[in-house]
């Protein structure tokens, strides 16, 4: 079983190695002598590290309309993610500004917390930084400021400054270095 290396130093919410699935992996544990060697050992190191991409499209709450042509790019390299939201605004009739429905497979195994540029509120762009929550469940919720600031409720635009033409992102560690 793994140990923990630097206890006290890493996040409450990490999740470590609970398997030795590289250490007794027969296919990683041999140096590679040949071609067919090689690429089964880079086959199986692909299989752990994992970078793929996808797409979705978001629901989203607290708004009486949508942003028009919504979409949210994802790239996943092993456990980390950037996510890019290419979309602008909608108008608000809440005091929140959430999306759900991310794809499991780049879902953090606990809930993190995460500063970001680029967000529009009561028809202008944000001074400051607002900020973004993301759930283990699949739900985003986006934030006016740092401090977990409301959004204006009335008959107002909301939502992103220049998603469709400069998407704004975020990127995140998922925390659980056994998701494959």
């Amino acid at each position: 079983m793994p140990t923990k290396p630097g206890v006290g130093q890493e996040p409450a919410s990490y999740d470590f190695a609970i398997d030795e699935f590289l250490q007794s992996n027969g296919n990683v544990q041999k140096m590679p002598k040949n071609e067919r060697a090689w690429n089964a050992f880079i086959q199986e190191l692909s299989r752990w590290i994992k970078n793929e991409n996808g797409f979705w499209t978001p629901s989203f709450s607290g708004f009486s309309a949508d942003p028009s042509s919504p979409i949210c790019i994802w790239h996943r390299w092993g456990q980390a993610v950037d996510l890019k939201f290419v979309f602008t605004t909608g108008t608000s009739d809440a005091t929140g500004f959430s999306i759900t429905n991310i794809p499991e497979v780049i879902r953090p195994s606990s809930t993190i917390y995460i500063p970001m540029s680029g967000l529009h509120d009561n028809g202008s762009a944000l001074t400051g930084a607002g900020s973004v929550q993301i759930d283990s469940a699949g739900a985003c919720s986006f934030y006016s400021d740092c401090n977990f600031g409301t959004w204006t409720a009335g008959a107002t635009a909301k939502g992103f400054t220049d998603g469709a033409n400069n998407p704004s992102s975020i990127t995140y560690l998922l925390r659980a270095p056994n998701k494959r």
